[in-house]
């Protein structure tokens, strides 16, 4: 699940029989996700490295967090940390397994920017394509 279109949260699976498998809860921005309300003691909160997204609050927020839920719902996702924690969330770099960088994905898809300071311009070419294909929040 996302929280933010750029942070998630990865709930393991927990003693309690009520959560068998692992999950991810629901985006609130284009960059974090954050676990369900029950199991907040079981899981932990990423953001995705290297990119960031508007808040739910801010235009394009609540569109960047509903894209990145799907990209979420399709698949298993595998996250790496890469370093220190972010306002209480880890900081790593995941992807769908057997698919893409969910970072690039989420860029390419016009619902994030490249965070040069931090990603090295890894994503700048998917901004840039979206902005030129004009894609999410490039084409308002």
């Amino acid at each position: 699940m996302a929280i933010d279109g750029d942070t998630l949260q990865i709930l393991p699976a927990c003693e309690d029989a009520a959560a068998e498998t692992s999950e991810v809860s629901p985006v609130s921005t284009g960059r974090t996700a954050s676990g369900s309300e029950t199991d907040a003691n079981c899981g932990c909160r990423v953001r995705l490295w290297g990119v960031d997204a508007n808040e739910v609050h801010e235009d394009g927020g609540e569109a960047a967090s509903a894209v990145l839920s799907e990209l979420l719902a399709r698949s298993v996702v595998d996250c790496a940390e890469t370093h220190g924690a972010s306002y209480g969330r880890v900081v790593a770099r995941c992807v769908l397994v057997g698919g893409p960088d969910i970072s690039a994905e989420i860029v390419r898809l016009g619902w994030a920017v490249d965070s040069p300071l931090y990603s090295g311009g890894r994503y700048a070419a998917a901004e840039a394509e979206a902005r030129v294909s004009r894609r999410g929040m490039w084409s308002y």
